[in-house]
């Protein structure tokens, strides 16, 4: 939100766009241009780049569930924006890793979702526990 000059202000985007503010955007450059009511304006610049392409591996197409509280699927995650969050999915209902090996009798299927720093997220291949 803008300070100083005289409101109201207008916001002028480079692609025509009036909002305050833009979502979903590619990767590229971007103009903002801010005028007050006695036509005072500020442009701004903003470049944007795009994150790495998410590359998960894994080393099974099934959760190996051990005993009641062990279960093990190799996986890999590179690319995006480190940190990560995983979440895990049993017939697309949230759990955490642990309650898996307590829910596997009903053989899956089983989800993960990786969400990395920028709120980018990457969904698995369903799994099946055996």
């Amino acid at each position: 939100m803008p300070t100083g000059g005289t409101p109201p202000y207008t916001s002028l985007w480079s692609d025509g766009s009036q909002n305050p503010e833009l979502t979903a955007l590619s990767a590229g450059q971007y103009l903002l241009t801010i005028t007050d009511d006695n036509l005072c304006a500020l442009t701004f610049q903003f470049d944007l780049s795009s994150p790495t392409v998410w590359v998960v591996n894994t080393d099974s197409t099934q959760l190996t569930i051990t005993d009641a509280e062990n279960a093990y699927i190799g996986m890999r995650v590179q690319g995006a924006t480190p940190p990560y969050q995983f979440l895990w999915y049993k017939r697309s209902v949230a759990t955490d890793f642990l309650r898996l090996a307590a829910l596997y009798q009903s053989s899956g299927p089983y989800q993960l979702v990786a969400t990395d720093a920028n709120g980018c997220t990457f969904e698995s291949e369903e799994w099946k526990a055996r």
